[in-house]
């Protein structure tokens, strides 16, 4: 049974469009959990670039430092000996 009227003006029973409401809760909770979803594979492959960044300047500094090292080796090597 439909109802159409009830004590609140413009308002629909409940019965009548439960399982439209239902549907529509469902698909709302699914279009907002894809956007979540997508935000954190996002997130993820900013976070993955940022990572790659930091390991190519570990490698240049650790390059950086070998050669001042070898700098300082040479250095000590052509110091004149007392």
């Amino acid at each position: 049974m439909i109802v159409l009227f009830s004590c609140d003006p413009g308002h629909i029973r409940d019965d009548a469009s439960g399982s439209f409401a239902k549907r529509e809760r469902a698909a709302e909770e699914q279009y907002f959990r894809k956007e979540q979803q997508k935000a954190i594979d996002s997130l993820k492959g900013h976070l993955h670039d940022e990572i790659e960044n930091h390991k190519e300047e570990i490698r240049r500094l650790q390059e950086s430092i070998k050669r001042h090292e070898e700098k300082v080796k040479k250095l000590e090597e052509d110091k004149p000996k007392e």
